[in-house]
């Protein structure tokens, strides 16, 4: 079949609801810093309560379509699946999406509300999330758009994803039907909370199935029980392609033998929320166009830096044309002008 989508994800679809906090207003929730936290939609009201007088920013979320809004800005084919509500804030997503040229595999339901995550950034730019998933936790193997799967180069699926047994059947169908179309598969980690919970069964579709794994050093650390340098060994022997993030510090990247370190630039942090998902989508966008993987790594970097300056998973318009003038600044050329000029 031709591949003429780029990227598919599969992801939970969610309305995030940013709100800065101190350190002390964090503390006294109780919860873990720098994760992921499910809750009920009580426990969520319980928090907007608390935080009545703090200015809110809302803004789409969901790692799965932080990626695809990142690789759909930069001009490529992308598509988005999912659940939401037949509500104002899934009617107002399937909206933006279509608004963004991304191709809308998100089904609707009457049974219950859009998913929402109430993001809490610490004057570090971290964040803690509190995520009630709502519709998203509905999600089945009827769902999946098998076809579109078959025609895209790259199918992307999150840990995020591992919640509810008619999650996981709906995702292992996904990953069925994009081995049998020699679609590769990509796999986030997402998140320490994640790792935790299913690390036999990461480590087993990792092993299987997963071309590419995106994690961040925790994630990684937990899942491999080594650490950094261990732990790209390890994922890579289970994978053909590690990214391995170090937060401030830069990334790691593996291909077979082939290793290398991108550094990050310095740059005044905001929010950190969606950095990982920014990066994952120019990481993709550096593979689809050919670039090395250093290449990719820079182009990943500077998604991620671009992103974690604003509050919340916030993606300027004009992302393509920045990140060009990003590439001439770092002289480094596009495969295409390369090819052209030989």
């Amino acid at each position: 079949m031709s591949k003429t989508l780029d990227v598919l994800a599969i992801c939970n679809v969610l309305k995030d609801i940013v709100i800065k906090v101190s350190e002390a207003e964090l503390a006294e929730l109780g919860v873990a810093k720098g994760m992921m936290h499910l809750v009920s939609e009580e426990q969520q009201q319980q928090i907007l309560n608390r935080f009545e007088n703090h200015e809110k920013t809302l803004e789409m979320g969901g790692s799965g379509p932080n990626m695809m809004r990142t690789l759909a800005l930069l001009g490529q084919k992308v598509s988005q699946a999912g659940m939401v509500g037949e509500d104002l804030n899934g009617e107002r997503y399937r909206q933006r999406v279509e608004q963004l040229g991304i191709l809308n595999n998100i089904r609707q339901s009457p049974l219950g509300a859009t998913g929402t995550s109430i993001v809490l950034i610490t004057p570090d730019g971290d964040r803690t999330m509190n995520t009630c998933l709502g519709m998203s936790r509905c999600y089945t193997a009827k769902d999946i758009p098998d076809a579109d799967i078959a025609r895209s180069r790259y199918l992307v699926v999150t840990g995020y994803q591992w919640d509810t047994d008619n999650q996981i059947e709906a995702i292992n169908h996904a990953i069925r039907v994009a081995r049998q179309h020699n679609t590769r598969i990509v796999f986030d980690l997402a998140d320490p909370f994640c790792v935790k919970r299913h690390r036999e069964t990461f480590l087993n579709i990792l092993e299987e199935y997963v071309d590419i794994v995106f994690c961040n050093r925790n994630e990684a650390q937990m899942l491999t029980e080594r650490d950094v340098e261990g732990s790209l060994e390890a994922l890579a022997g289970l994978v053909d392609t590690v990214i391995l993030k170090t937060g401030a510090k830069g990334s790691w990247i593996r291909q077979g033998d082939e290793a290398c370190f991108v550094p990050c630039n310095p740059v005044d942090v905001v929010d950190t929320t969606a950095a990982g998902d920014m990066y994952a989508g120019g990481f993709l966008y550096g593979l689809l166009n050919g670039y090395s993987l250093k290449d990719a790594g820079q182009i990943a970097t500077f998604c991620a830096e671009t992103v974690i300056q604003h509050v919340g998973a916030h993606v300027p318009d004009n992302l393509h044309e920045l990140l060009q003038q990003h590439l001439k600044k770092m002289q480094i050329q596009s495969p295409s002008a390369l090819l052209t000029q030989a």
